[in-house]
């Protein structure tokens, strides 16, 4: 079970530090994370939860590393979403898009 929600999240730890937070809290049982994560509703309360010794929630993360980038870069990053993540070439970061 653990290996199959660390590989939903890619294994990136505030994203599994979250969803830990989220069963530790009382939020469900460790078997049944994945299918209420899945739900979209769940989701969005499953980010919204404080982490121990961490002082942000992942929205939060988020919103303030987005709004860190220039005009430009969250251009891009809002374009990217639509791209399946295996096939956007990582030279193109490399190198830059001119």
């Amino acid at each position: 079970m653990l290996e199959k929600i660390s590989t939903t999240f890619h294994g990136y730890a505030l994203a599994l530090t979250q969803a830990a937070a989220f069963i530790r809290n009382g939020g469900c049982a460790l078997a049944d994370f994945l299918g209420i994560f899945r739900d979209k509703k769940h989701s969005n309360a499953i980010a919204s939860i404080p982490v121990k010794d961490y002082h942000a929630t992942l929205f939060t993360v988020w919103d303030l590393s987005f709004n860190s980038l220039s005009e430009q870069s969250r251009q891009i990053l809002e374009m990217l979403v639509y791209f399946d993540q295996h096939s956007v070439p990582y030279e193109l970061f490399e190198k830059g898009f001119y």
